[in-house]
């Protein structure tokens, strides 16, 4: 009945921020906030916390006692690798904690936000290397589900790894992880994405390049890397993931006008001719 009295106010309060509004948050609904970060129910999960969440951090709307609550959290729950064997509804506390992890790293790099450098250099570390483990690590590949609406795990380790990249103080001594881990998500695919969780994954290697994170010769060096045995069936889905990929590299950073490298163009085509 707590439950459902806090969920209820939370709710009025989301509505009233929505109109550019002021509301006071206490501690204990922050608390209850991150503690329904997987809720079962997709109104509460999705429409509820992750919105309340992302909102409250971007619009400076928690306090900064508050904003150290919910890192410590899921840092120290270590929450994005709960339960990181199972799959159902094991994988909802995992997936929007990577939404959330992506949105603390954003505010954590902009400068017009109270958050900004408020993160501890081990917790900022943290949370960049656990977009990458975290990626290499979830095999719930889940879109949509009937029962609990939307998994998107996949999508959101992309989102996560994007908002790490786009971080300034991203080291370049992560690129080859990186590169490996997204390398690994292609190989281990065994049944086609279904919801285009592969272009979401695709947006972490646009950030790298227009952020000058990662560098066109790297791309284009790990793109020749890759070889298909097209003698299994797997092989096909793993090579039209990878296609996809290639694709919405090549059209996100000409919709960004950014001058891609005749070595890049040349391996990306050389995948691509049979698109």
């Amino acid at each position: 009945m707590k439950d459902k009295i806090t969920a209820q106010l939370l709710s009025k309060k989301l509505c009233t921020i929505k109109k550019n509004k002021q509301v006071d948050i206490s501690d204990e609904e922050v608390n209850w906030l991150v503690q329904h970060i997987g809720d079962k129910d997709q109104k509460i999960r999705d429409g509820l916390v992750y919105q309340f969440l992302t909102l409250g951090l971007v619009s400076n709307l928690f306090t900064l006692k508050q904003h150290n609550n919910i890192h410590k959290e899921i840092i120290d729950k270590k929450l994005i690798f709960q339960n990181i064997n199972k799959k159902s509804y094991y994988t909802l506390t995992r997936s929007f904690t990577a939404l959330i992890s992506g949105t603390l790293l954003y505010v954590d790099d902009d400068q017009t936000s109270i958050y900004y450098q408020k993160l501890s250099p081990k917790g900022r570390c943290y949370l960049m290397q656990s977009s990458i483990d975290y990626l290499n690590n979830e095999k719930d590949i889940t879109g949509y589900s009937e029962k609990y609406g939307w998994v998107h795990a996949m999508a959101h380790a992309g989102d996560y790894l994007s908002a790490t990249i786009s971080h300034s103080q991203f080291s370049e001594s992560w690129v080859p992880e990186v590169l490996q881990a997204i390398k690994n998500v292609v190989f281990a695919i065994k049944v086609p994405f279904i919801d285009e969780e592969e272009k979401r994954i695709a947006e972490a290697l646009v950030q790298g390049i227009l952020n000058h994170r990662i560098s066109q010769s790297q791309l284009s060096e790990w793109i020749s890397t890759f070889s298909f045995d097209l003698s299994n069936q797997s092989a096909y889905y793993q090579l039209m993931i990878f296609k996809n990929m290639l694709a919405y590299i090549y059209f996100h950073l000409r919709k960004h006008q950014f001058g891609i490298s005749s070595k890049l163009i040349e391996g990306l085509f050389k995948v691509l001719e049979e698109y």
